[in-house]
């Protein structure tokens, strides 16, 4: 995957195993004022502080998603103890030689895959929740479901 090597270098500098360059900080300092007209500037460090040491970044996940503008009014007080677990989220695709195509159109049906990793808790004993999204269905598919319906 094109990302991989970023989102990994992500769930370390999130989980205190490395650190990151006062240069990386800069342009994100950049990019945010460029992107949020709201955005308040990190407070000021020592300058002479080329990396910024290697700390966890305590509930990283629970913060992002609390301030995400679609997602944040979807996250319940009842949720944000179980969200204090979440570790890491990622996205998958399918292998498109293991998807099945339409046997009459050829079409593959395109979907996606939100990975939820938690620490272990007291919530729930699985550490891997996955949500599934289908955006486009195959006509075989669709096909397939009116028969289900109508028999």
């Amino acid at each position: 995957m094109k990302y991989q090597p970023l989102y990994d270098r992500r769930k370390r500098v999130i989980a205190g195993q490395i650190g990151v360059s006062f240069e990386e900080v800069m342009i994100g300092e950049e990019e945010s004022q460029k992107d949020d007209e709201g955005y308040q500037k990190l407070p000021a460090f020592d300058i002479r502080c080329r990396i910024v040491p290697a700390t966890p970044i305590e509930e990283f996940w629970l913060r992002a998603l609390q301030t995400h503008p679609g997602i944040s009014n979807m996250i319940c007080n009842s949720d944000e103890a179980a969200l204090k677990h979440l570790t890491d989220v990622t996205i998958t695709y399918p292998n498109p030689s293991a998807r099945s195509a339409c046997i009459i159109t050829n079409d593959i049906p395109l979907s996606f895959a939100i990975n939820f990793y938690f620490s272990p808790n007291e919530f729930f004993t699985n550490l891997l929740l996955t949500k599934s999204y289908v955006y486009k269905v195959s006509w075989c598919l669709k096909y397939f479901i009116v028969m289900m319906l109508t028999m």
